[in-house]
């Protein structure tokens, strides 16, 4: 191989891939406007000239809302949640339609249990107001009827001493001690009642609020597993995330997952990958031409936003790693543009200039990439910079002027494909 040239198979397979892919997508490209080479080639572009390319990275991506209302699993204490029913991608819904309907079997199979339980609690709590009520009664006649024989104790052991004889006055004295002890035992009791009276009743209460909030839980939780859409919208369904696809009825997902949203419109922006090999080809504020496949023919134009600072796996089941990339168009459409729908991308760079030939020169066996004269010879060159239709080259021969030759057309094999 010669020095400069493409040192590693790796390196030198996706520099044919970018170059062939570009060609294969070259008619998409004519479609949308694509780019010419700066200048240089000829007519039949069968001639080493100097001239410039405008380097473009092809990407394909789809639009997504920046802003948009999520429908999220609800947590109803289900796990895992199962999605009965969910709207299609793209439907339309007014304000308060459902969009996403949970299985609630378990929920209402268990609504007349809990009916039953709060009842019970209803008549446990009654219940026991009435027993109460019936001891306190029974309590608080006893502790009367112990002040009036205190108080009729009290008035006769009153009587002046030297009216009774001694025996008597004592006898009157020791009834009054004996009804002020009957007296505090009856309060005591009355106190006693009260206490365990509050207590037993404050038991049912708690007993009745906890029957009563389960029923209204369950209630609620019915109620929530039906999402509806707050506001008039198109519907987005979600990727479900243990299936690598939108959600679909029969699924199975778990609270605080999203499952639908209602994107606004008026934020659709474009979401690529840049494959981790292409690392450092796209830069924030780079130029693009884009066309949705939706409507073949319209270009849009736009920027790049951003690219991401890492590469992310594209899925549980793919090994293939990108960089998010995000872009910018002008003239979104939201009357008929929606979320999903894919996109080509043009990344355009700044012009290079070299010595320019075309594509069908080019062919490449092994390793090595070569150009083929028009007498036949064939020429290891350096692949540099490339645009739709023409490559920039470097060789240690003097190639400026030369006539080409078309070359084999490459497969798939050389592609890797």
């Amino acid at each position: 191989m010669q020095p400069g040239v493409l040192g590693t198979g790796r390196w030198l397979g996706l520099a044919v891939f970018l170059l062939v892919g570009a060609l294969l997508w070259g008619c998409a490209g004519e479609a949308a406007g694509g780019s010419e080479p700066v200048g240089g080639l000829d007519a039949d572009g069968l001639l080493v000239v100097r001239g410039q390319v405008q380097p473009v990275v092809l990407l394909t991506g789809r639009l997504v809302a920046e802003d948009a209302v999520r429908l999220t699993a609800p947590n109803v204490n289900i796990w895992p949640m199962t999605v009965r029913w969910i709207a299609e991608e793209g439907d339309e819904v007014a304000e308060g339609e459902t969009v996403v309907e949970f299985d609630n079997s378990q929920l209402t199979s268990n609504l007349e249990a809990l009916r039953s339980q709060m009842v019970s609690a209803a008549n446990a709590l009654s219940q026991a107001g009435a027993s109460t009520s019936s001891q306190r009664a029974q309590a608080f006649f006893e502790l009367e009827q112990s002040k009036a024989d205190w108080e009729k104790a009290r008035l006769a052991a009153e009587l002046p001493r030297e009216l009774t004889s001694e025996q008597e006055w004592a006898r009157l004295q020791l009834e009054l001690e004996k009804a002020a002890m009957k007296k505090e035992k009856s309060e005591k009791a009355m106190a006693a009642i009260e206490a365990s009276s509050k207590a037993s009743i404050d038991v049912e209460k708690l007993a009745l609020q906890k029957a009563e909030m389960a029923l209204a839980r369950a209630e609620r939780g019915v109620a929530v597993l039906n999402l509806t859409a707050p506001r008039t919208g198109v519907v987005q369904v979600a990727e479900n995330p243990q299936e690598d696809r939108p959600f679909r009825s029969g699924d199975t997902t778990f609270p605080g997952l999203t499952v639908a949203s209602l994107p606004d419109l008026d934020s659709l922006y474009v979401e690529a990958s840049l494959f981790d090999v292409d690392d450092g080809r796209v830069q924030p504020g780079a130029a693009v031409r884009a066309s949705l496949d939706a409507f073949p023919g319209e270009i849009l134009h736009g920027e790049v936003r951003a690219v991401a600072g890492f590469a992310q796996q594209e899925g549980r089941r793919s090994s293939r790693r990108s960089f998010q990339v995000q872009v910018d168009l002008e003239g979104i459409d939201p009357s008929r543009m929606r979320p999903g729908m894919s996109v080509k991308l043009e990344v355009l760079s700044d012009p290079a200039e070299g010595l320019l030939v075309s594509r069908r020169a080019l062919s490449i066996e092994g390793d090595d990439i070569y150009l083929r004269l028009a007498n036949g010879e064939r020429v290891s060159v350096t692949l540099g910079a490339c645009d739709r239709l023409g490559c920039l080259v470097e060789s240690e021969q003097q190639l400026e002027g030369q006539e080409l030759a078309p070359a084999v057309p490459l497969s798939s094999e050389d592609l890797g494909t």
